[in-house]
């Protein structure tokens, strides 16, 4: 049972998944079947009760990320508000790794309509540019990758409305390094595949940017650590030697003094 909480919103989703989804995984792993897993509601103080966690799932989703009206006050917050989305979305994407029957088969769709074409009209696109650009990546990215592992099922145009917008916001702000949108080769051949002409080669070259500078950048850290370590090195046997010749002269004093003395 996932730890019980008074305050409900995305936070809460992610206590679900953060419990339910490895311990789930675990289970089945172990026995071959899935769990039945259960949420404590105390929402309702007088109405406290025991939650299918598909149940809460889909009622969280539906009445926090799916919710227009909820969506338009969050989108008055700024990057940390952004970043919360985009956290949202990857535990979704957990869920379906560790307990797929959770979720609404057609979350994706929904996920698509609202913040991919953004069928309500909220400047979904505009509001995380300004605050978040690498939060988008990672929704938009996960959206993708939830296609290429066949978690969504996709219209062909869906799959290339979404890749083309991921396409386009990846040049505008430049790749966020994460797990998703440029540490990933395999999705970002997806991805790819999905454009068409001058937007397939522009993406294909903003990615071969970013690894090129990320790689200088991983190399440069090691070439500043083997410099460290030589130097230390160095540094250690100076020392040493030091240590060695400062020993000679007190031993050569002492000899002295006692063959005087003698």
């Amino acid at each position: 049972q996932p730890r019980q909480s008074n305050t409900w919103g995305p936070v809460t989703l992610d206590h679900v998944y953060e419990f339910t989804g490895g311990l789930s995984l675990t289970v089945k792993e172990l026995s071959g079947k899935e769990p039945d897993a259960y949420m404590a509601d105390y929402r309702n103080r007088t109405n406290r009760r025991l939650q299918d966690a598909k149940e809460a799932v889909a009622v969280e989703v539906r009445s926090s990320v799916l919710n227009p009206n909820y969506v338009k006050e969050r989108m008055k917050g700024g990057e940390g508000t952004a970043q919360m989305f985009g956290e949202v979305f990857r535990n979704i994407f957990g869920w379906n790794v560790t307990r797929p029957s959770t979720l609404d088969e057609n979350i994706y769709d929904d996920l698509y309509r609202m913040y991919i074409i953004d069928e309500n009209r909220l400047g979904i696109r505009d509001y995380f540019q300004q605050t978040n650009p690498a939060a988008y990546q990672s929704m938009t990215s996960v959206m993708l990758e939830s296609a290429r592992k066949g978690y969504w099922k996709p219209s062909e145009e869906q799959l290339k409305t979404t890749a083309e917008l991921h396409a386009q916001i990846t040049e505008e702000s430049g790749a966020a390094c994460t797990e998703f949108v440029c540490n990933n080769d395999k999705l970002q051949a997806y991805i790819a595949q999905q454009l068409e002409g001058a937007t397939q080669q522009r993406y294909e070259n903003n990615m071969r940017e970013v690894k090129e500078a990320s790689n200088s950048q991983r190399q440069q850290v090691l070439r500043e650590q083997r410099l460290d370590s030589s130097f230390t090195q160095d540094f250690m046997s100076t020392g040493a030697l030091a240590g060695i010749v400062a020993l000679l002269v007190v031993v050569l004093v002492v000899i002295m003094i006692r063959r005087r003395r003698c």
